[in-house]
């Protein structure tokens, strides 16, 4: 389940959420009517990168796989510096670190 609460509330009921989180559900603080943030469990959290880290995996794959013989164009140019971000973000993504 996934439920919208009030920072303000949360902070009163920071055990019952606590277990909604354990029991697999999804809460997101609000402040002012506006999210701030999503309290989720960690093996959550990591599937859900994992599954971004599979997403930019499977770009720069199909990028690196276009034909050799033909350039680039636009907004589809991998730029030498993009590249070795995008390999630091992954290997960082599957040692368990995020780098950020």
């Amino acid at each position: 389940m996934v439920m919208s609460i009030p920072v303000t509330q949360a902070r009163a009921e920071l055990p019952r959420i606590l277990e909604m989180i354990e029991d697999g559900d999804e809460v997101t603080l609000t402040r002012h009517g506006r999210p701030v943030a999503v309290i989720v469990r960690p093996d959550t959290l990591r599937t859900r990168r994992t599954a971004d880290t599979d997403a930019v995996i499977d770009k720069l794959s199909d990028m690196l796989n276009t034909d050799s013989r033909q350039p680039l164009h636009g907004s589809a140019m991998l730029s030498p510096k993009d590249g070795e971000q995008l390999l630091q973000e992954v290997a960082s993504s599957r040692s368990g670190r995020t780098g950020r």
